[in-house]
């Protein structure tokens, strides 16, 4: 009962985390649109969208599979070597980043006239560099993750209802924003060397050898940004600012629920990655119970959404919300927190326990595909450009939740069927 115990209270905390990411943005995103108007908030989404794409350069997809491998480590000496070499990977891409960003800064237009905003926002990939929670999650103390996020997030978030009281103030945002994740990830490292965490050079052959392993993942994130980050960006070039600034509104209310959802992910990865690992039976059980539960929860969450379409408006952009929101962009939005947890659970679980990160770079490569291949098409049938871009970024969820389903199909086929598992809970074939 102890393990039951204990993995309750990491997904509440993980719950807590996720709930802490996305209440403040769902408090200022009503406050920040109204006090700035559509038109600055949406030149300020649109740079911290570039940055967004930035997170996923230097997450190179630890935080999916770095929570693993350090669960199955056989010795401390074996984990601190593996996390010392997460790192030096993460601050080289940081570099690299930083690079990118420069050259942005003098080319794109929509960056060479938002410089100060562009390199004050940039402060927020060097917090997130650092900020190590999948480090915390592999050890279960997931309460260290909530405490870093709320001193350093959360309270530097506050401040901004005081500062911007006109849209001349934009340019505190990114300040506080990028303060907050940069205290986080200073708070993450105390707690890590606390937690017994030595650094040692790792040898280059494991810089090596983990960069490579970790390079189909990177693939995959890097291609999913195409059709969720870059979309963003495209549809700011070419839409205009106020409705861009709408249709971000809503994608953050949205995907903050799809944030709550995916705190189950997050709490039990380590431990169904153990059982998995002494048990593959027993494992797969744990696994088609979940898969099963996510679409009905999905599907609630939509209802939900599409129910309370009035006061979710009302809420964000005031009483006028309900008349300045195309419905159709609504409810592409709102079929984000229908097909992602889901995608989230097959690929976030099932893939990365299996130990089968290969298939994400081939998967999301070929969703990024279709969601250029989309936006081509779309843009020949003279589609409105507000519509255009979210249409095609659901299309490619859409592809890629079609695709993990397949394969979860055929790797079930090879283990414990859904039958097996949650009605008569008999022994089937080794997996």
């Amino acid at each position: 009962w102890w393990w039951a115990v204990n993995l309750l209270f990491n997904y509440l905390s993980l719950t807590l985390y996720q709930v802490s990411n996305y209440v403040v943005p769902l408090l200022l995103v009503p406050f920040l649109s109204r006090t700035l108007g559509a038109h600055v908030y949406g030149e300020v989404m649109v740079v911290q969208s570039a940055m967004l794409f930035c997170f996923v350069v230097v997450d190179f997809g630890f935080n999916q599979v770095a929570a693993r491998n350090i669960a199955l480590s056989v010795s401390r000496q074996d984990r601190d070597t593996y996390v010392s070499a997460v790192m030096m990977i993460k601050l080289i891409l940081l570099l690299c980043c930083a690079v990118s960003v420069l050259a942005l800064s003098w080319v794109v237009p929509v960056f060479s006239s938002h410089v100060m905003l562009t390199w004050l926002s940039f402060p927020m990939v060097m917090g997130y560099c650092f900020f190590n929670v999948w480090f915390f999650q592999a050890l279960e103390k997931s309460w260290v993750i909530v405490l870093c996020v709320l001193m350093g997030r959360f309270l530097f978030s506050l401040p901004l209802f005081l500062v911007v009281r006109e849209a001349s103030d934009f340019c505190w945002v990114p300040i506080f924003v990028s303060l907050g994740y940069c205290v986080s990830a200073c708070i993450s490292i105390v707690f890590m060397f606390r937690c017994g965490f030595v650094f040692r050079v790792p040898p280059l052959g494991l810089l090596r050898s983990t960069f490579a392993k970790m390079f189909p993942v990177f693939v995959g994130n890097i291609s999913t940004s195409v059709y969720t980050v870059l979309n963003t960006v495209l549809m700011g070039m070419y839409a205009p600012p106020s409705v861009t600034g709408l249709f971000i509104a809503l994608e953050k209310v949205f995907r903050g629920g799809v944030g709550l959802l995916s705190a189950v992910n997050m709490a039990i990865l380590p431990r169904i990655s153990k059982q998995y690992a002494a048990d593959q039976q027993q494992g797969t059980r744990l696994l088609w119970g979940i898969l099963l539960l996510a679409p009905l929860v999905s599907a609630c969450a939509f209802a939900v959404a599409l129910l309370a379409k009035a006061p979710i408006l009302v809420l964000l952009f005031g009483a006028s919300g309900k008349d300045a929101v195309d419905p159709v962009l609504y409810r592409l939005a709102a079929s984000i927190i229908f097909v992602v947890p889901v995608s989230a659970v097959l690929f976030q679980l099932l893939l990365i326990v299996q130990k089968k990160e290969r298939y994400f770079g081939p998967i999301f490569l070929v969703a990024a595909g279709a969601s250029i291949g989309s936006i081509f098409l779309l843009f020949s049938l003279k589609v409105d450009h507000t519509r255009l871009f979210p249409m095609a970024m659901i299309f490619s969820e859409i592809f890629v939740l079609m695709a993990g389903c397949f394969l979860f199909v055929r790797k079930a086929k090879q283990g414990v069927s859904p039958k097996q598992s949650v009605l008569h809970k008999r022994t089937g074939s080794a997996v």
